[in-house]
């Protein structure tokens, strides 16, 4: 889900309230391993240096604030050799809205995303990293009204996620 804005008015309206974080936006995210905790914060200072985005040192001055706030959905593993053992599907909401944000954040904390050859590493179970924007709301820039859109998991996503098994209870 993205928004386009096809006026002036609107960017205006719409810039100033994704610079302060007014916007919601939601993901979801196949991750390599396991959070250690059912919902949690993705807290990191991010710069980019030589167009790849990297967690900064706590001190360095010209890194970002990124927090992300994580949600288990369910956990799946598999008994393939090769592949990965433990494989987490998260909702994750943006309190920050910084580039690989989402990215960066989980291959840190030790649970890389899905295919993502950039942080993580590539898979064969899905082409691209099994990262997928699901909702975003804002403020109608005229009414104010509030408006929410939210998409589906695209094919190749759910199919990497059924590839796995579902853990036994």
């Amino acid at each position: 889900v993205l928004v386009l804005v096809r006026s002036r008015f609107a960017y205006d309206i719409l810039k100033p309230s994704f610079a302060r974080h007014e916007i919601e936006r939601r993901y979801r995210a196949i991750v390599v391993g396991s959070p250690p905790a059912e919902e949690g914060t993705l807290r990191h200072r991010l710069v980019e240096r030589r167009g790849r985005v990297i967690e900064a040192h706590p001190k360095e001055a010209e890194g970002k604030d990124a927090i992300s706030h994580y949600r288990v959905i369910e956990r799946r593993s598999t008994p393939a050799e090769g592949t990965p053992s433990r494989v987490s599907l998260l909702e994750l909401a943006l309190e920050t809205g910084r580039r690989n944000q989402i990215r960066v954040g989980c291959a840190v904390e030790g649970f890389p995303i899905l295919g993502d050859a950039t942080y993580g590493e590539p898979s064969d179970r899905i082409g691209r990293p099994a990262l997928h924007a699901r909702v975003l709301g804002f403020l109608h820039p005229r009414s104010g009204e509030p408006l929410r859109f939210e998409t589906e998991e695209p094919a190749d996503f759910r199919a990497a996620w059924n590839s796995f098994s579902p853990d036994e209870a």
